[in-house]
């Protein structure tokens, strides 16, 4: 079998699990795999790494893909009640591959790898950071 690459389909599989749902104060957040230009409170996605895993049997890759949750507020704010509470909602959506739909590959295993916070802070604004990576075992379908 030839190995197909499978980016495209693991980041919209994540996606459309993600997409719709994502609230905080009645507001809907953005999810996507770009970063919005008019919205302070955001998830960025994208597939931050890709091994190849494959044995003679099967085509298997291990993906990590990260969701950037992003809060810009005022620089006399930072709070990361936001932030906190996307990252729980999210939380309750990731972790059951089988709701990772793809269509030439299946997610075997969607596993929380860690977390990353990063705070920035400007003269106007301070933003708020966490990176959820999100681990899986992919294999490429017949």
């Amino acid at each position: 079998m030839k190995a197909a690459d499978p980016t495209h389909e693991i980041i919209k599989g994540y996606f459309d699990l993600i997409k719709t749902g994502i609230t905080y104060g009645g507001n809907t957040i953005y999810v996507g795999t770009k970063i919005p230009k008019n919205s302070a409170n955001y998830v960025y996605i994208y597939l931050e790494s890709l091994e190849n895993k494959s044995t003679a049997d099967s085509v298997v890759y291990f993906a990590t893909v990260t969701m950037q949750i992003v809060s810009m507020q005022d620089a006399d704010e930072g709070n990361d009640t936001v932030v906190n509470s996307i990252l729980e909602q999210l939380l309750t959506k990731l972790g059951d591959p089988a709701l990772i739909v793809m269509t030439h590959f299946k997610c075997l295993t969607a596993i929380y790898g860690d977390m990353e916070t990063l705070n920035e802070m400007d003269e106007s604004k301070y933003i708020i950071t966490k990176k959820l990576r999100m681990t899986s075992f992919v294999e490429q379908l017949n």
